[in-house]
């Protein structure tokens, strides 16, 4: 239930996870630990900064980076991180925005600003990896549901407008038959005349 309300509100999981990486020891050279290691970094990291409820911006790259990538850049709301690997959810206002972000990850450069802002130099440093490779996955069948979503909502939307705007004209119809009523009514028992400006 709550998986689609997220959708219905136009929300959208992204997946960051380390599918490979290698150490700088050239007698280790266990892929699959060396993964685990940089996903629990990653994990960690992201658990440090939502215990703090903010970015540490005294580094130029980072977690805080690739916020505003998101922000920013393809104008995402409500981003949150949530440490499993790294999972961001993130909000899609409109379909614009929406097919902007799929656009980017269907390119391969979501991937490119993800390791460019969060695998650098210090932190390879710090794990002891040589290399380190990010993927980043966004599932064809949460895209589609989240445009089905933002679909329902604009539908949703043009149907009030338009039932608001029905209600609107009525109601103006209704009062300008009221006006021309109440000035025959007074042209015929009053004495008055009806003029253009009585009419409106």
């Amino acid at each position: 239930m709550q998986a689609d309300l997220n959708y219905f509100l136009g929300h959208l999981p992204i997946k960051i996870s380390c599918p490979r990486a290698t150490s700088r020891n050239s007698e280790n050279q266990d892929p699959k630990v060396h993964k685990e290691k940089v996903n629990r970094y990653m994990k960690q990291k992201v658990d440090e900064m939502n215990s703090q409820g903010i970015f540490d911006f005294s580094e130029p790259m980072g977690i805080h980076c690739f916020y505003m990538y998101l922000m920013g850049e393809l104008y995402l709301q409500n981003v949150n991180f949530q440490s499993s690997s790294i999972k961001v959810i993130v909000k899609c206002r409109t379909l614009g925005i929406l097919e902007n972000l799929w656009c980017h990850y269907c390119s391969g450069y979501l991937n490119v600003v993800a390791e460019e802002c969060l695998i650098t130099e210090k932190v390879k440093e710090e794990l002891g990896m040589e290399t380190i490779k990010l993927k980043t996955t966004i599932l064809e069948e949460d895209y589609l549901t989240c445009k089905l979503s933002l679909m329902e909502i604009s539908g949703i939307f043009l149907l009030f407008f338009n039932s608001w705007n029905y209600v609107i004209k009525t109601i103006f119809c209704f009062c300008i038959n009221v006006h021309v009523q109440m000035a025959i009514h007074y042209s015929l028992y009053g004495g008055l005349t009806i003029s253009n400006n009585d009419l409106f």
